[in-house]
């Protein structure tokens, strides 16, 4: 799989360009932390050391390490939101689109438009992203009557050389 540029993608510049234009009306400023994927979070130590007034997550990921530090945050009441992200019944401040719902419906429009074989191109199943979208697909084709067919599911990186 190639590597995801997060400021090449649309999606993340566009995010960070709404971010940072909001804080600047507000007098904040934006500092942004790139950490690799295999690389340990401490969201806490950014607060203790960076100085930091709040902390605005992108790309977090449903990992043992990842909640651990997130649980932290949250219960030491750090100012912070997780943007496209949930946990299930966890209280974590996030905002985050309506994956299941939109999927779902796109698939009912394609069906309803009578396309029987309908491909399902996802991102990495450790994203809450991409199992809500998942799940709408299956329940879309399921209340249809259509059959699951597992090669018409594809899983990406969210890259466009992915897509």
């Amino acid at each position: 799989m190639p590597k995801v540029h997060l400021l090449t993608t649309n999606y993340f510049s566009e995010i960070l360009s709404g971010i940072g234009f909001t804080l600047g009306q507000k007098d904040y400023g934006l500092l942004l932390l790139f950490q690799s994927s295999t690389e340990p979070k401490d969201y806490v130590q950014l607060f203790q050391t960076q100085k930091v007034d709040g902390c605005i997550i992108l790309g977090a990921k449903e990992t043992p390490g990842e909640l651990e530090q997130l649980k932290k945050l949250h219960e030491r009441h750090f100012p912070y939101c997780l943007v496209n992200q949930t946990y299930a019944n966890l209280p974590f401040h996030s905002i985050d689109a309506m994956h299941y719902e939109g999927s779902f419906d796109a698939v009912t429009l394609l069906i309803q438009k009578g396309f029987k074989r309908i491909a399902f191109l996802n991102g990495p199943i450790r994203f809450s992203n991409s199992s809500e979208r998942l799940s709408g697909y299956q329940d879309a084709l399921k209340k249809s009557g259509l059959k699951l067919t597992s090669d018409l599911i594809f899983e990406g990186n969210y890259s466009r050389t992915s897509g």
